[in-house]
C-alpha cells in the first residue's frame, strides 16, 4: 500500500469519526434583524470555543455566515480586507488577510481549491437564525478560569 493510499484512508476515518462524533445543526437564534444588519460583518462566538465561531455578514440586503477562520492557516475571516471585493462582485466574497485567499460567501469555495464551512441563515420577522451546531452570541462566553 503507497503511502498516499495510506494517509488517505487515515483522513477519511477521521472524516468519519467525526461526522459520527458531530453534535446536530439547529437553528441558533443571534439577535434582532434591526441591530446585526448595522454591521457589514461581525464575529458570532461559539459557546463551544473559537473552532466554531462563524463571521455573519450583511451584504445588499441580505446575511451570510461563513467559519471564521480561514481553512488554510486559520487567518481571520470576520475582518474586512476589501470591501469593494465584499460587495462589487456577483455573488459576496471575503479575503483572508493572511494570504489572501477570497471565499464566496455563499458556497464557502476559493479558487485556490480551499473550502470554508457556511451556514444557512433566515430571518423570521425581526429576529435572525443561523443553522449551527453550537449556542452562538455577539459577545463572547465567559469561560471558568
Amino acid at each position: 500500500m503507497s503511502q498516499e493510499s495510506g494517509a488517505s484512508k487515515v483522513i477519511q476515518r477521521k472524516n468519519k469519526l467525526n461526522q459520527q462524533q458531530a453534535k446536530p445543526k439547529v437553528w441558533q437564534y443571534v439577535g434582532y434583524k434591526s441591530i446585526l444588519e448595522t454591521a457589514t460583518c461581525q464575529r458570532l462566538y461559539s459557546i463551544n470555543g473559537k473552532r466554531d465561531d462563524i463571521s455573519l455578514f450583511y451584504v445588499h440586503g441580505n446575511f451570510y455566515a461563513i467559519n471564521a477562520t480561514c481553512p488554510h492557516a486559520g487567518g481571520p475571516l470576520d475582518v474586512i480586507v476589501d470591501l469593494e471585493d465584499l460587495v462589487k462582485r456577483e455573488e459576496p466574497h471575503v479575503i483572508c488577510p493572511w494570504h489572501h485567499f477570497s471565499f464566496n460567501l455563499l458556497t464557502g469555495k476559493a479558487e485556490e481549491g480551499l473550502q470554508a464551512e457556511t451556514y444557512q441563515v433566515k430571518v423570521d420577522g425581526e429576529k435572525v437564525y443561523v443553522f449551527h451546531s453550537y449556542k452562538l452570541s455577539v459577545k463572547p462566553f465567559e469561560t471558568e478560569i
